[in-house]
């Protein structure tokens, strides 16, 4: 098996295959995040700045309109979710409750389950389908609202330290040990850990795939 790195695994059973393949794909998904590495040596007029400022427009822009059609916009995105999950039956119960009784107080909740909508809003922001993350627009907006919420309420005078694993290709990772007190732009929702340990075990995971440079940031 050391000799062939792309093989997982030998699978007799169809559980155990099917949940190989689902811990590959979450993998994936999470190493896929973009990053944009600013740098300020480079000047203003630089592409990755030229990237930035636009995805830092984009977003103002989607949370203001975001605040005008709220309740239509949830509906258009109810409508959009069960169009493309209407050969799931599991997925489509899920959807249908959302839409039944979800309130904004818990946006985060739903944003943590592992279901439609956090599949479909990190796929949105990762690969930058504009169409696919204004038409989730008012969920966004909910969740980046709830987020800063829960960042003002915390004492102040505590620092809050957090840790997340990143996993990089070599080209990336050249990148980042150039980007020294330079700006890292993750186009995303992260998920981060407080507890140190749990991340680095994380990119010491992702160290062992070929190609790959497990990174604590």
């Amino acid at each position: 098996m050391q000799d062939y790195p792309k093989v997982q695994g030998i699978f007799t059973q169809v559980k155990l295959l099917c949940g190989q393949l689902k811990k590959n794909i979450n993998e994936a998904e999470h190493d896929l995040i973009r990053i944009e590495f600013i740098n300020p040596k480079l000047g203003i007029n630089n592409r990755q700045e030229v990237s930035f400022m636009y995805a830092q427009l984009f977003k103002e822009i989607l949370l203001v309109w975001s605040d005008h059609d709220g309740i239509i916009a949830f509906k258009t995105m109810i409508a959009f979710c069960r169009n493309q999950y209407q050969f799931n039956p599991s997925e489509l119960e899920l959807i249908n409750a959302f839409g039944s009784s979800y309130n904004p107080s818990q946006v985060v909740w739903w944003y943590t389950q592992e279901c439609f909508l956090y599949k479909m809003l990190n796929k949105a922001l990762r690969v930058q389908t504009h169409t696919i993350i204004y038409t989730f627009r008012s969920f966004i907006l909910h969740l980046h609202t709830q987020l800063k919420q829960l960042a003002t309420t915390r004492k102040e005078t505590i620092v809050l330290t957090l840790y997340r694993d990143q996993s990089l290709s070599n080209v990336d990772f050249e990148k980042l040990k150039k980007n020294h007190h330079g700006l890292l732009s993750f186009n995303a929702f992260l998920s981060i850990s407080a507890n140190k340990n749990v991340a680095l075990n994380f990119a010491r995971q992702s160290a062992e795939k070929q190609s790959i440079i497990g990174v604590l940031l």
